[in-house]
């Protein structure tokens, strides 16, 4: 690994060991089984047995250190960079943009980052490999004009990461196509050392495409999903030569929570088809997730309830009803807040992947649907 010069502290360099908290131990305990991992550095020269480095483009050594705690603390990481020789005299900065986590994969042990260091306006991508040895791999970076604007896919907000035979990977961006309704998926293969594009059709083209939230893993097959949690999760295998989108709707939110919301789910088309990638609701991840837990999708929603809420809807939910009500294009989600009671209720729904995935407009139907379970906790106030 490069060795860094001694440089004097700037604006977006702290040189002295910062407080890690209980997350500093972790390297004197057992390995843990599962982080929760905040997505933004601290800046300090600390290591540990899992620091590793890489050089950017331009010459700047960056370490990247990781401080685990038991959850539900939240663990950290930790970025340490040095400038090189012939930036030393200045008043230079570090980063334009600091670095941070835009993509997990291999279950924890890959780890995608994303950084613009000074004097340059592109971003640069770094995947971090954890094990007995760690190491830090520079990604060249996906450049190319769309209207005369370099894409550097900066307005990606989560890549998937994809680990293959022989200690090979796949980066995966999931991009919309600017000229039609389908969309652009970027891959980075480390066994060629290059990006490629595929465009492969729109599984839904009635239903807005989709703005991620997040991306998971579906096993360990080769399958990504990309999760929208006002529409739905939209599915691909990357092992294939033609790569083919599934679309699986995801339920409507739940009547407590259509007020937090402030808007329409989903906007209207015209104005969905201008938004980013990278832009999506905010306050969604707040009281609904969707997971890949041993074998099955598991969709979480969780709502306080009115003193008069009742279930609203069976236990089973079909994906045909669910993409007849994201077609509708008149949808009023302006609800009023409702008069909470004492109690508030996590609603899970349950399901596997369809059997055709990665068929041409494979779009399960009433063949394949959502499984519910309610239940509801009440609040114990003093008093």
């Amino acid at each position: 690994n490069p060795s860094c010069p001694a440089t004097p502290p700037d604006s977006h360099q702290n040189r002295n060991p910062v407080v890690m908290g209980d997350a500093a131990d972790a390297p004197r305990r057992q390995r843990l089984a599962s982080i929760l991992l905040a997505r933004k550095p601290r800046l300090t020269d600390s290591r540990n047995e899992t620091t590793a480095t890489a050089v950017s483009m331009d010459g700047f050594t960056m370490a990247v250190s990781f401080w685990m705690a038991d959850p539900p603390q939240l663990s950290i990481f930790s970025i340490y960079c040095c400038r090189p020789p012939h930036l030393q005299a200045g008043p230079y900065c570090n980063f334009k943009d600091l670095p941070r986590v835009v993509g997990v994969g291999a279950e924890g042990r890959f780890v995608l980052f994303r950084a613009v260091f000074d004097r340059r306006y592109t971003s640069e991508y770094f995947l971090y490999k954890a094990g007995e040895s760690p190491s830090l791999e520079w990604i060249p970076s996906p450049y190319e004009y769309n209207d005369g604007d370099l894409d550097d896919l900066r307005g990606v907000r989560e890549f998937g990461v994809l680990q293959q035979l022989g200690g090979h990977y796949l980066v995966a961006a999931l991009c919309l196509a600017p000229l039609s309704d389908d969309y652009h998926l970027r891959i980075y293969s480390s066994e060629r050392t290059s990006w490629s594009t595929r465009t492969p059709p729109n599984p839904c083209p009635g239903v807005d495409r989709i703005i991620p939230n997040k991306v998971i893993t579906l096993g360990e097959e080769g399958l990504l999903g990309w999760v929208d949690l006002s529409q739905g999760l939209l599915m691909c295998d990357l092992r294939q030569d033609h790569v083919r989108f599934t679309f699986i709707p995801l339920p409507e939110p739940l009547p407590g929570n259509r007020y937090k919301l402030k808007g329409q789910i989903p906007p209207p088309t015209a104005k969905r088809s201008k938004k980013l990638e990278g832009e999506s609701h905010p306050n969604l991840c707040w009281f609904r997730d969707l997971a890949w837990v041993d074998g099955v999708l598991k969709f979480i929603e969780m709502e306080n309830l009115a003193p008069e809420s009742r279930s609203d809807k069976g236990d089973v939910i079909y994906d045909s009803d669910l993409i007849m009500s994201l077609e509708r294009k008149a949808v009023d989600w302006h609800c009023k807040q409702l008069s909470i009671g004492g109690a508030w209720r996590a609603v899970t729904w349950t399901r596997t992947v369809s059997s055709n995935v990665g068929a041409r407009h494979a779009l399960p139907m009433s063949l394949t649907s959502w499984l519910s379970t309610d239940q509801r906790i009440h609040l114990c106030c003093p008093g």
